[in-house]
């Protein structure tokens, strides 16, 4: 279920550091989590966790996710020597999802792609222009 994709993804690759460093291999982990985008499902332990609803729920359960990554850094105690990127992936939804949330489906993601033509999904550069998403790399 999307709604609980983001704990096997966590989990999965939490284990495959470990393993990676029980090896004495430095690795390269690319980990895209699912919070931000539409729709907005949060697993049941975030789920109206916040005030904003799905939305916050999902966006609750990202923070605790990235916590989750950098834990495992400092219990095996590479944190020193590994390089973390986090950043966003996409442009804002625009207007499509303005009627999400009371449709029952979370808070639209609406966003802004400031000086930026376009929304996520349009070939534009409002839509693409956007530089990752989370990157774990051991640096030796």
């Amino acid at each position: 279920m999307r709604a609980e994709i983001d704990n096997e993804l966590t989990d999965k690759s939490i284990a495959f550091m470990k393993q990676q460093n029980a090896a004495g291999k430095p690795f390269f982990l690319y980990l895209p989590f699912s919070m931000g985008h539409s729709p907005n499902l949060p697993s049941k332990q975030f789920a109206g966790k916040s005030r904003i609803g799905q939305y916050g729920d999902k966006m609750m359960e990202g923070d605790y996710h990235v916590g989750q990554v950098m834990d495992a850094l400092k219990e095996m105690n590479i944190e020193d020597n590994t390089i973390l990127v986090f950043a966003s992936d996409n442009g804002g939804t625009g207007q499509y999802f303005m009627n999400w949330d009371r449709l029952g489906l979370g808070a639209p993601d609406m966003g802004s792609n400031g000086p930026f033509r376009g929304d996520l999904g349009e070939p534009t550069e409002g839509a693409v222009r956007v530089p990752s998403a989370l990157f774990v790399g051991l640096v030796i």
